[in-house]
């Protein structure tokens, strides 16, 4: 009874005897377990185990399932042995309930498993060395960095050599890490991958802090290939950097706070035409500006943004000529932000300023017309009917399945004005004959709709069947009527701006980032729409009071929209600011015109001061029919604006409205002036082409009598 196990006594398999401690593991009482079968208090499937074990007399201890009174199973250790009692041998079996040590073997178990995972599976290459110098581990990190698998670097007369193929980089590497007495960190060696390339791996070895069984030593490797990359093209870099400064056509230059020069490139000698470009350096900047006031109105804007982009001014020579340089420029700083100075970029634009040949290139440009679409394939036999079709045709033509199309030919579902048996002929004549031909059609869809396609036919002599593919270029086609569209607008005589609108002249997009950009630093909400209030761009930093309470109202929604109208019609001279028709904020808008025709407006607001209280929202919010609490937390969420503060940027809006609108005007006056050039110049060639042909002498000269052209005919007399 003393013992901590129980103790059974059986004799033929039946229970003779127990301790107390038998009867608290298997929950049956003493007197239920005298008599009882003793392969009662053992599970099922261990009871073959333990009956081997029992008739080979078998005396070491061996792990089975025990079987509680209340059917409850746990994990249970036996060890039994053979005892004289009286005149017969009897069987003395001790149980012990090792719950708690298959609980904790099966914990080191996992714990192991989770373990050899981490090392397995880990970001980093990992490989280790016995004492034989022969790899024995190498983890997954290590195959997908080189290819090569364990078995790959451990066979062979040299397994290293497959890592390291140069006998003499190789040796380099032993000397280096013998050198290091095998302890060493972020050694960089090149490694051979299994298909062909090179990978800069960095190892460390600290296997003597951190020993392991079995392990003579251990190395962890990162992948630094990209790294090393990144530091050759960063030299790279700043070697280019050097080269451009020192052999830039444009003038690169440095000031101190006092206005200083303190860097020039070398260019600046043949635009300031300094014998050497060191004389510039010491100068005062300001001593090259023609007007002082241009300086300042240069700093003004450095000092507002903090940089200068395109700012066009006239600079004088010491010899006194003059030119006209575009600058680009900024502050520059020290590590710890303090403003050093400014550097920037001189251009000479006056060639372009003189002849007018160049004009700035607007910072717009169109976007792709049309992008690629999943191609459509059919599969056509001899007959010229589908025996087969991808997913990407079905879709292109509405149907579920590609399976429906099968058994179609294709003059099924071509338009019928498209359908010309002749050409059809012809068309795959020429196929068989192996050209590659493309067309465009129309394809019926599954509803019965049309859809434009740009096919592509090749057939294979080989099998005599034909690959259709086809593409959809709706978008395409649509893209096209609208540059049709846009074209007429840019191309109509200078000074007709009757069909010009905001989209045609702006790259939507673009405007749409801009008035994103300009609504998160001002905090205000903006919107760019048509002159009669119908939204062009998508709203930025709408407020909710007013995107989900306000205008889901029909009369709040009919109240916006007229408002917009309204503070809409800026005036040329400044903003226009008003409280809105609807709730009562601030709003403020400016209009977008090319050459004089009103295209846009520009609206900003959803801001609110002292003058709006609680009270008039609930008012308002009962007129228009919303909630009123949940109207007065919306505008509360609004942001606070003083008025100064809320002109301040409807004058920013302005400025940038009126530059926007020049920026427009320009470029379609430069639009059709080239297209009005490049007319004469037809013109012109056309004539020459003609007086070149004619057989009659023709000259022309100008009002001085002076020989300006002269055809073929007269040289020839």
């Amino acid at each position: 009874d003393a013992c901590f196990g129980g103790i059974g006594i059986f004799d033929q398999g039946v229970i003779r005897n127990c301790n107390q401690g038998l009867s608290d593991l298997s929950g049956y009482t003493s007197q239920e377990l005298a008599g009882m079968d003793a392969f009662r208090l053992i599970a099922e499937e261990s009871r073959p185990v333990v009956m081997a074990n029992f008739l080979a007399g078998y005396e070491f201890p061996y792990e089975v399932t025990g079987l509680r009174k209340n059917g409850e199973k746990y994990p249970l250790r036996l060890q039994a042995r053979n005892i004289p009692f009286g005149d017969r041998q009897v069987r003395s079996v001790e149980f012990r309930d090792i719950t708690e040590t298959a609980k904790a073997r099966q914990a080191l178990e996992d714990g192991h498993a989770r373990l050899k995972a981490v090392v397995e599976n880990m970001p980093v290459m990992l490989d280790a060395f016995d004492e034989d110098d022969r790899i024995v581990f190498w983890n997954k990190q290590c195959e997908r960095v080189t290819g090569f698998t364990l078995e790959d670097v451990t066979t062979g007369p040299d397994p290293l050599a497959r890592l390291y193929p140069d006998p003499v980089y190789r040796q380099r590497i032993f000397d280096r890490v013998e050198k290091a007495d095998g302890q060493f960190v972020d050694f960089e060696f090149d490694l051979a991958c299994r298909d062909g390339s090179v990978r800069t791996i960095a190892w460390s070895n600290v296997s003597r802090q951190a020993p392991i069984p079995g392990w003579k030593t251990w190395a962890v490797g990162v992948d630094v290939t990209e790294r090393r990359r990144v530091e050759q093209a960063l030299r790279e870099s700043e070697r280019q950097y050097r080269s451009v400064v020192d052999n830039m056509q444009d003038v690169y230059f440095r000031t101190d706070n006092d206005g200083l020069l303190t860097m020039v490139s070398p260019s600046s000698a043949a635009m300031f035409r300094f014998a050497s470009h060191e004389e510039a350096i010491g100068r005062p900047a300001a001593s090259f500006y023609k007007f002082s006031e241009d300086r300042e109105k240069a700093l003004e804007e450095l000092r507002r943004n903090g940089f200068v982009r395109d700012f066009e001014t006239t600079f004088v020579r010491d010899d006194g000529t003059t030119f006209h340089v575009s600058a680009n420029s900024a502050f520059f700083h020290d590590e710890n932000g303090n403003i050093l100075g400014v550097e920037g970029v001189l251009k000479d634009i006056t060639q372009r300023k003189e002849a007018q040949q160049r004009i700035e290139r607007s910072e717009a440009k169109f976007r792709s017309l049309f992008h690629h679409a999943g191609e459509g394939i059919f599969i056509v036999d001899r007959d010229m009917s589908i025996t087969d079709a991808n997913h990407a045709a079905a879709r292109i033509l509405g149907y579920d399945d590609s399976a429906e199309l099968v058994g179609l030919k294709p003059g099924d579902i071509i338009h019928p004005e498209d359908v010309h048996e002749r050409s059809v002929k012809a068309n795959i004549a020429e196929a068989v004959r192996g050209k590659v031909l493309r067309f465009e059609r129309r394809y019926r869809r599954k509803d019965g709709s049309y859809v434009p396609v740009q096919i592509t036919v090749k057939s294979l002599k080989e099998s005599g069947m034909h690959h259709v593919l086809f593409s959809d270029i709706s978008e395409r086609k649509r893209m096209e009527e609208a540059l049709k569209t846009k074209i007429v607008a840019l191309t109509q005589p200078a000074g007709d701006c009757s069909a010009i609108t905001f989209e045609s002249v702006f790259d939507m997009e673009e405007i749409q980032r801009i008035q994103d950009e300009f609504a998160r630093a001002t905090g205000v909400a903006s919107l760019i729409t048509r002159p009669d209030g119908v939204p062009l761009t998508r709203p930025s930093n709408f407020q909710r009071f007013c995107s989900d309470i306000v205008r889901k109202t029909t009369l709040g929604a009919c109240n916006c929209s007229r408002s917009d109208a309204v503070v809409g019609q800026g005036a040329e001279d400044g903003p226009r600011v008003q409280q809105c028709l609807s709730a009562g904020l601030w709003d403020a808008g400016a209009s977008i015109s090319v050459g004089g025709r009103h295209v846009a407006s520009w609206l900003i607001g959803q801001v609110r001061d002292a003058t709006q209280s609680e009270d008039a929202i609930r008012a308002y919010a009962m007129e228009i029919g919303t909630d009123e609490d949940e109207a007065v937390r919306a505008f509360r969420d609004l942001p606070v604006m003083s008025r100064d503060q809320f002109q301040a940027i409807a004058q920013a809006l302005h400025t940038l409205a009126r530059h926007i609108s020049v920026l427009a005007f320009q470029n379609l006056q430069q639009a059709r002036f080239i297209e009005a050039k490049n007319r004469a110049e037809g013109n012109h060639r056309l004539l020459a082409k003609i007086l070149n042909t004619s057989d009659s002498v023709a000259v022309y000269k100008d009002t001085s009598l002076r020989y300006m052209m002269v055809n073929n005919e007269f040289l020839r007399l």
